[in-house]
């Protein structure tokens, strides 16, 4: 609440939250998202869900999408993180908010000819995909607890996602030896983030697995 302007022209006014869930692969409670819009509505600021994971969020919370929803007024939700659509995100909001945003997409040159594929990839995924998230969750936790049993370093795990520092540092050397495995890990230093999603089975995570095991074992 600190972070919101007085009412004083030195200064921009305060007008819109922005809110994400999940943030680095950890779910927030509806309590504490209930609370936090609760604040905003309180000093009139317009409230966005950024819900690039939004149901690997419903998922871990085991809620509706709706309640997770409501705390916002407005939702986008990425179709291809988790839900393996290859691109395209859905803005949910009333119909004055969408009709404005149809508007401003088209101000700003932001059409798109001959989505009907896209949006059928995304229909698809709505009403398939969303379910084996809990697969892609326990893969991840399955993964994160491995790794702690090699003691590598600093592990922690949320959702689909699985963080590790390398306790001697060697992000460079770890990552030359996974690639004999056919194991990719990105060049971030000094925490590396490993995202589980649809296309990981578990002989892939089995082969990242004893690619991590005979290097640190």
């Amino acid at each position: 609440e600190e972070a919101i302007k007085e009412d004083d022209p030195h200064h921009a006014s305060s007008r819109l939250l922005c809110l994400e869930n999940t943030v680095g692969g950890k779910a927030i409670s509806l309590k504490k998202m209930q609370d936090v819009s609760d604040i905003a509505r309180k000093n009139n600021l317009s409230i966005h869900l950024d819900g690039a994971r939004f149901f690997n969020a419903v998922t871990a919370l085991s809620c509706k999408p709706e309640e997770l929803a409501n705390c916002a007024d407005s939702v986008s939700i990425c179709l291809s993180k988790g839900l393996g659509t290859p691109l395209g995100t859905v803005l949910v909001g009333s119909s004055k908010f969408i009709r404005k945003a149809r508007r401003n997409r088209k101000i700003l040159g932001g059409s798109m000819r001959q989505v009907g594929v896209v949006a059928a990839a995304g229909h698809y995924a709505l009403d398939n995909n969303i379910s084996s998230l809990a697969e892609d969750h326990k893969r991840a936790e399955y993964f994160a607890n491995e790794l702690r049993g090699m003691n590598i370093g600093k592990v922690d795990s949320g959702t689909n996602m699985v963080f590790f520092t390398p306790k001697d540092g060697q992000t460079k050397k770890l990552r030359s030896h996974l690639e004999k495995y056919s194991v990719k890990i990105g060049d971030q230093n000094p925490s590396i983030r490993m995202v589980l999603h649809r296309d990981i089975s578990d002989d892939s995570l089995e082969k990242a697995i004893n690619g991590f095991k005979s290097y640190y074992q």
